[in-house]
């Protein structure tokens, strides 16, 4: 499987090949001290050595001439070039590693998908140490459980963006929230809220989640586009205009700032889409659009297993008594 990457523009590809060019010996040893020191030793030369600067005014009449011009100008840069360039350094350093899927990253992605499986093992082993209650009859009904384990998949979701905004350093407010609700999609509309996580969040109430139904809403949209929706700023959203909006006012207080996902969970059976899950941020300009394969990936994970859960929830249905 592989690992995807952020979208990158070009001066993300510029950041990667210079840092692939600095691992070289020649441009680490070579020409980056050179990059880094031939414009002051240049000046300092030129100010300090009468032989050196009549070279340059005979060679590069032009460049003696403005040096000559603006004497002021040139120290001042000449002092504050190492500091651009270092600067410069540690930004292409980010840009070069930011938009790929750190170790971190897959390490929590891990660690939640581990937590859920644990929780349906726990749940077997219990059923296998009282087998006695158990008849070939029963069995399926009385430990297939889809609707805890899909509850339990929306608690690994939130926990595993809490803890990869925990290790990013690019955080303003590490006390800001993230919730994540599960939405059930009946043709097409939002039925309902069938989870909410954390579990002390207050609830949407119902004549606000018919407001979710507004064409113009994150959730509609993923719909329609049958893929991840990302938005960056909820605020910046609000101020576009209609037929280009994303996200819909529905009174909820806390609802209309910060960013927010909305990806829906499509059943290959069917290619219908019984769910969608939207991820909401309390701080502004979290989530990015151009991490949004990222999200994606990860939740693709999620989605696999809610799929998984909602085959035996159909099965259920179907097999067991009410």
């Amino acid at each position: 499987m592989r690992s995807p990457r952020a979208q990158n523009g070009w001066f993300d590809r510029s950041a990667k090949f210079l840092y692939r060019c600095y691992q070289y010996k020649l441009c680490r040893y070579l020409i980056a001290p050179i990059i880094l020191a031939f414009p002051p030793g240049f000046l300092t030369s030129y100010y300090s050595n009468s032989t050196f600067a009549e070279t340059i005014n005979k060679s590069v009449p032009a460049i003696g001439a403005n040096i000559e011009a603006h004497p002021v100008i040139w120290v001042l840069f000449s002092m504050i070039y190492p500091s651009l360039i270092l600067i410069f350094a540690k930004i292409v350093l980010s840009r070069a590693h930011a938009r790929k899927m750190t170790d971190d990253w897959l390490h929590h992605l891990n660690v939640a998908l581990d937590r859920v499986v644990g929780c349906k093992n726990v749940r077997f082993t219990d059923h296998v140490l009282s087998m006695d209650d158990l008849t070939r009859e029963n069995a399926f009904c009385t430990i297939t459980q889809p609707e805890t384990q899909i509850a339990e998949l929306v608690r690994g979701i939130c926990e595993f963006f809490n803890a990869i905004r925990a290790e990013d350093k690019n955080v303003n407010d590490r006390s800001r929230l993230i919730r994540v609700t599960l939405c059930l999609i009946i043709d097409g509309n939002v039925e309902s809220i069938l989870i909410s996580y954390p579990e002390d969040e207050a609830t949407i109430p119902p004549q606000s989640v018919a407001l979710l139904n507004d064409p113009s809403s994150c959730i509609q949209t993923s719909i329609r586009e049958r893929d991840i929706v990302v938005i960056q700023s909820i605020e910046s959203e609000l101020k576009k205009a209609a037929e280009y909006r994303r996200f819909v006012d529905i009174g909820v207080e806390g609802d209309n700032y910060g960013s927010l996902i909305c990806y829906p969970v499509i059943y290959r059976a069917t290619g219908d889409i019984p769910y969608v899950v939207t991820i909401h941020c309390d701080e502004d300009g979290y989530f990015r659009e151009k991490k949004s394969e990222l999200y994606k990936f990860s939740l693709d994970r999620f989605s696999l297993r809610v799929r998984l859960e909602h085959n035996l929830l159909l099965m259920k249905e179907t097999l067991c008594e009410p």
